[in-house]
């Protein structure tokens, strides 16, 4: 009875710590100096020291730093991908660029290239960098994103649609040249006149 007791009581001051933790670290750059500053005087704080320890006091922030990390970049992720949607738009606008490898030659060549992308350095990667923008406020889109097979679908969405597009235009030709050569039709006529 006396180990379940402990039990319970260790798991109530683990749950207040990790809340503690999660309620006052939003900024993945806090450090464990920060911290512990911050939260000296909190009983939840001192009371999780003192059961399990400032080593896995720290170990357990330095966990929550890294969840929140992944969901920064998850999130920044996600506002690059819906800019790179919109950009594929902008620069592409045929079929010649069919492979992603020859559109991403084509894009880095292309007049308005740093109106859209950065390439950073070879140290440093999307991940790392903060979001950079435009002299015109555009939130620039760093090039090795499009390493990421999200950015390849996202090619591929905007190729689907230029097929799309392309087969409408099709059928449309097709559907005039139709009516060209038909005698029988004209402008205005309903179905079941046929």
């Amino acid at each position: 009875k006396q180990w379940y007791q402990r039990r319970v009581r260790g798991d109530r001051i683990s749950r207040l710590y990790n809340s503690l933790t999660e309620q006052s670290v939003v900024d993945k750059n806090v450090t464990w100096f920060e911290f512990k500053q911050f939260v000296k005087e909190n009983k939840n704080f001192q009371n999780y020291c003192d059961l399990y320890g400032t080593k896995k006091a720290k170990a357990n922030l330095d966990r929550h730093i890294r969840n929140l990390t992944i969901k920064f970049i998850e999130k920044r992720k996600n506002i690059y991908l819906k800019d790179l949607h919109a950009v594929f738009i902008q620069l592409i606008d045929s079929l010649d660029q069919l492979e992603f490898n020859n559109a991403i030659d084509y894009i880095k060549s292309h007049p308005e290239f740093c109106e859209y992308f950065v390439e950073l350095s070879e140290r440093k990667t999307w991940k790392d960098s903060e979001l950079l923008h435009s002299e015109s406020g555009r939130i620039l889109i760093p090039l090795d994103l499009l390493q990421e097979p999200e950015a390849v679908k996202c090619f591929e969405k905007r190729m689907q649609q230029l097929r799309d597009e392309q087969e409408q235009l099709n059928l449309a030709e097709e559907f005039a040249l139709f009516l060209s050569k038909d005698d029988n039709i004209f402008p205005g006529q309903s179905l079941e006149d046929f």
